[in-house]
């Protein structure tokens, strides 16, 4: 995780996003489970330093900053935790929805 800090702080440009109402998380996804607001996370991740966030595959995850190449500001729906995440362990609905259709799980590469 040393790549977080030999980045520009990606706390500098943090924009807040107001979150839609009445989104859920499921714990089977499928295409008629995935929510088009939030984006979901692609891997398991625990946070290993203060400020990043700890998420389990699939959670849903509100995106509050995008603006980092490296590192996103999250909000976990189901535990309300905000904290960064490695933008390549996000992924859209989109994304989420082509990879389930193709069967992959998320742990390949």
């Amino acid at each position: 995780m040393s790549d977080m800090h030999s980045h520009a702080n990606p706390q500098s440009h943090i924009t807040c996003i107001h979150p839609p109402t009445g989104t859920s998380s499921t714990s089977s996804p499928d295409s008629e489970s995935i929510d088009p607001n939030p984006v979901y996370a692609l891997h398991s991740l625990a946070a290993t330093v203060p400020g990043q966030a700890s998420v389990v595959q699939g959670d849903s995850l509100i995106l509050m900053d995008g603006k980092n190449s490296h590192w996103w500001l999250v909000r976990v729906v189901k535990t309300q935790q905000v904290g960064y995440i490695p933008a390549k362990n996000v992924e859209t609905p989109l994304e989420r929805l082509a990879r389930l259709k193709e069967g992959k799980s998320g742990d390949e590469p």
